[in-house]
């Protein structure tokens, strides 16, 4: 026998004429149900205000070469005082003073540089600023740390070539560019060294160009008397080489083809100029881009590249 449940306690369609319990609105007149949004603040910690400062320190680096010289005395009174409250910053995370440091170094060399091509300081100040920069940071194992070094001492060596030199001062700026390519060329070397270095390619080429650079300083000027200005040339061919091999196993196909553009330059002033008169005459769009930039960065001069009929 059913029983009659039509009244029973609790059914959703009772006679008590109840609404059902799930029924928000009434069937017809529906009503959108109100959005609702929230906003997750995220905790400031020490890190994260550190994260800001740094971030903000390697922008100024950056910006601190396209600067006029009124635009570049603002920012270096405003780098003063970022870099007196750094220590505050890093005080609750000592363990990444050498990040902090590297950082603070970056932009150091960064400021000396435009200070020197603005001409507010002078030769042996950049040196000297650049030095202080790196001295008290233990890079013997931190290949990036070393391949920014690198990047400072041919940054210095650039700005050394391509600024006016005032009367009495050749020697001088000679002696300081030699120094500034061998000290990057040796770091770039330990670099290299270190387990698990990555970018292993473009460390290579970069060595490269530092050897050809020295070349260029020996060729031009004879100093220093017991450097082989042939034995520079095949280093550079070496690190060249190297570095297109090193690029095949990376997958860089660009730092590849530009290596092997820049070992046939290196055998084409060492007076075997087939193999770039080959890669010349195919006339692609890297290789004028690799070759004009090697005449920017002093690696070879338009008229010897002209002279030997290369282009």
């Amino acid at each position: 026998m059913n029983a009659d449940t039509s009244d029973a306690p609790g059914s959703p369609t009772g006679s008590d004429g109840g609404a059902p319990l799930n029924a928000s609105a009434p069937a017809d007149n529906p009503q959108p149900a109100e959005e609702q949004w929230a906003s997750i603040v995220e905790p400031t910690t020490p890190d994260t205000l550190l994260d800001t400062i740094l971030a903000l320190l390697e922008t100024l680096t950056v910006l601190a070469t396209k600067l006029d010289p009124r635009g570049l005395a603002a920012l270096e009174e405003y780098t003063s005082t970022l870099l007196v409250k750094l220590p505050t910053y890093l005080a609750p995370s000592p363990a990444r003073a050498p990040e902090v440091g590297l950082t603070r170094a970056n932009l150091l060399s960064a400021l000396a540089e435009a200070g020197f091509r603005a001409g507010t300081i002078d030769t042996a100040t950049y040196e000297r600023a650049i030095t202080d920069a790196f001295r008290d940071l233990d890079l013997a194992a931190d290949p990036k740390g070393l391949t920014d070094k690198a990047d400072a001492m041919l940054a210095f060596a650039a700005a050394l070539r391509t600024q006016p030199v005032e009367d009495g001062q050749q020697q001088q700026q000679i002696v300081a560019r030699w120094g500034a390519l061998t000290q990057a060329g040796s770091a770039l070397g330990a670099a290299a060294k270190v387990p698990g270095a990555i970018n292993l390619a473009r460390i290579h080429l970069a060595r490269g160009d530092a050897e050809m650079l020295r070349f260029r300083v020996k060729d031009g000027t004879g100093y220093p008397g017991n450097v082989d200005a042939g034995v520079l040339v095949k280093n550079a061919g070496v690190f060249y080489r190297g570095a297109a091999r090193q690029a095949l196993v990376d997958g860089e196909e660009g730092v590849g083809r530009e290596g092997r553009l820049k070992g046939a330059l290196a055998a084409a002033v060492g007076g075997e100029s087939a193999a770039l008169r080959e890669m010349v005459g195919s006339e692609t769009e890297l290789v004028i881009e690799v070759l004009g930039g090697a005449v920017a960065d002093g690696l070879v001069e338009m008229e010897w590249l002209q002279r030997e009929k290369i282009v």
